[in-house]
């Protein structure tokens, strides 16, 4: 998802300390281009080809997996403005979220200088990393297998030393055999970790009682991101440049086959069954009832049998009916 900011955003120092504001309505620090690039899911990663089930019955489903991606991109100012000194790498851009209440911060990670062949004006442009990915990105947690690990755990261990809070508002209950090897990066392991717990996060910072200093910083991780009451009306030709939907039955499962990673399988919690069924998406979408669309999935990490059928359960709602992509 993109979008622009329009509205005013605030410059910090390295040390996160308030260095000034800037507008795309100031008449000495104005700012334009801007795109504000959030990810909730890799949907790259979508299969939806029949013959692609060869690789989808070996692997984990690829449909909804999480991956946080939180950048400003194209974000211009001219070089002779007062402000502009300060749009330099390590310095950072917040910006206030009226959605959730809270302050956003991205560290500048590239800067850009160049002038513009119409008018002659030097410009900076700039693009920003969401400052937890940025400083997750820079933080290695210690060697550790950590067995049936919950969700609480893993965050624990991931963002020992990181200089982050966890605010957990997940439910997720489901038990993953974490192995942290020394040398990968927290930030890598908080990707796995939304694909395992399908849980969803977001960082903020907090200000002290001057509104100068940064006092906190928080990542946040809960089962959905925003809210499904709507709040406006998108409309072709206004807040709408175009859309498209496509809608496809390659991948449609009614009865999927749960493994773990050494062949573990849900028999022992699931009736001595190694399979899951929905009888209801069978009758609407199968011709042949005495028949099932059956698939498999296995699981990389999980191999406890109660936390299979748990995530199993959640992988068939995936392909219990047909698949719409939207663009």
């Amino acid at each position: 998802m993109a979008y622009g900011s329009n509205e005013s955003l605030v410059l910090l120092d390295k040390n996160l300390k308030r260095l000034g504001t800037i507008s795309p309505y100031s008449d000495k620090n104005m700012f334009w281009g801007e795109s504000f690039n959030r990810q909730i899911a890799d949907d790259s990663s979508s299969n939806d080809s029949i013959t692609g089930l060869d690789t989808y019955n070996r692997t984990d489903p690829n449909a909804n997996s999480k991956m946080w991606g939180d950048e400003i991109t194209g974000l211009t100012m001219t070089q002779d403005s007062p402000m502009a000194v300060n749009l330099v790498v390590g310095n950072s851009i917040a910006r206030y979220n009226d959605d959730i209440g809270k302050w956003e911060v991205y560290r500048i990670i590239n800067t850009d200088e160049t002038i513009e062949e119409t008018t002659g004006r030097h410009l900076v442009i700039v693009e920003a990393t969401n400052l937890a990915i940025w400083h997750l990105g820079k933080t290695i947690p210690p060697k550790k297998e950590i067995k049936e690990c919950t969700l609480a755990q893993a965050m624990a261990w991931l963002l020992a030393g990181s200089g982050w809070d966890l605010q957990n508002n997940s439910e997720s209950g489901l038990l993953v055999d974490m192995q942290f090897d020394g040398t990968s990066t927290s930030q890598s392991y908080l990707q796995n970790v939304l694909t395992y717990y399908d849980c969803e996060a977001q960082a903020y910072i907090t200000f002290d009682s001057t509104g100068f200093i940064v006092d906190d910083l928080i990542l946040e991780l809960s089962d959905h991101i925003g809210s499904e009451e709507p709040v406006a009306a998108i409309r072709y030709g206004k807040n709408l440049r175009g859309i498209h939907r496509k809608t496809v039955d390659t991948t449609l499962i009614s009865k999927l086959y749960v493994y773990g990673p050494d062949g573990q399988t849900v028999e022992s919690v699931n009736g001595g069954k190694d399979f899951i069924l929905d009888p209801q998406a069978n009758t609407l979408y199968n011709n042949d009832p005495d028949t099932w669309l059956e698939g498999a999935i296995t699981s990389q990490s999980i191999k406890q049998p109660a936390g299979l059928l748990a995530w199993g359960q959640k992988q068939l709602q995936l392909y219990n009916h047909p698949r719409v992509n939207y663009e």
